[in-house]
């Protein structure tokens, strides 16, 4: 058993609630709720992460609030869910906002790590009223081909290169992955140590992947470069903090700043030495 894995599993075995909700299409949104009152939060998975990554936050705020946890459909369960329905950041959030609805919350406070920054901007857009403030861990408010995404010509050209492109060509090297890792963990002792790093690098990161639809990743990586708030930003009227690492590579910190510049009364903090 993986670290990350079996820490996925204490966290569904620690939770005060749990269940699924019907989300679009009739995907099943699976969900676990930690905490039995306070003010709500919905904590958004980043690309591929799962649950695990929450563990320490759930510990700490569970105490105070009321913390929702939820997977996006088609992602941690291989075949889950129908892979040539549409999947993007907007349907993601499209789902949130059904989830919440499922559990009965009116509004909270939503939570999103890496593609999760993209989810709760897109959730915030199609219903501020369901939104009492935000928190961006370690994202970006644009993709990396966001500058195409505004046009209708950039909207086709997306759709194109997921479906006719990303997928064809992505679907045999993911499976690769998957094979890779299934071969590589039955290398390993059935009952490994669990160390910290083991929960959130790069190898928990593979094995999530290797449980996630070929298809409906390479679409949703895909939405995600693509993706573009428009005038959303300086829209927002809840209360905003972003967090993010100084020496994170993956997302600099002048994206935290860009995003800061133009959200009025928003804050930012970087966590030194952290990526």
């Amino acid at each position: 058993m993986s670290a990350a894995g079996s820490m996925s599993r204490t966290l569904e075995g620690r939770a005060s609630a749990k269940g699924t909700v019907f989300g679009r299409q009739g995907a099943s949104i699976r969900y676990w709720v930690h905490g039995g009152g306070g003010e709500p939060m919905v904590l958004c998975n980043g690309l591929f992460s799962g649950v695990a990554l929450w563990d320490r936050f759930v510990d700490h705020f569970s105490h105070t609030h009321r913390v929702l946890l939820w997977e996006y459909p088609g992602h941690g369960v291989l075949g889950g869910s129908d892979s040539r329905r549409g999947v993007s950041i907007g349907s993601f959030a499209e789902e949130g906002l059904l989830l919440l609805e499922g559990v009965g919350i009116d509004a909270a406070v939503f939570v999103g790590y890496g593609v999760g920054v993209q989810v709760i901007l897109e959730i915030y857009r199609r219903r501020p009223g369901a939104v009492k403030a935000l928190v961006g861990l370690c994202g970006a408010d644009k993709g990396r081909l966001s500058r195409l995404a505004p046009f209708r010509r950039g909207r086709q050209i997306a759709a194109r290169s997921a479906e006719n492109v990303l997928v064809p060509l992505g679907t045999p090297f993911w499976k690769a992955l998957t094979w890779l890792w299934g071969a590589s963990t039955l290398l390993e002792d059935k009952e490994p140590v669990a160390h910290t790093d083991g929960m959130y690098g790069p190898k928990a990161w593979l094995g999530q992947i290797s449980r996630t639809d070929p298809r409906i990743g390479l679409r949703s990586l895909a939405s995600s470069w693509f993706y573009h708030p428009g005038s959303l930003l300086s829209q927002i009227k809840v209360p905003v903090l972003i967090l993010g690492g100084a020496e994170d590579r993956l997302v600099p910190a002048r994206h935290y700043a860009r995003m800061v510049r133009r959200i009025p009364g928003s804050r930012l903090e970087l966590l030194e030495g952290c990526s």
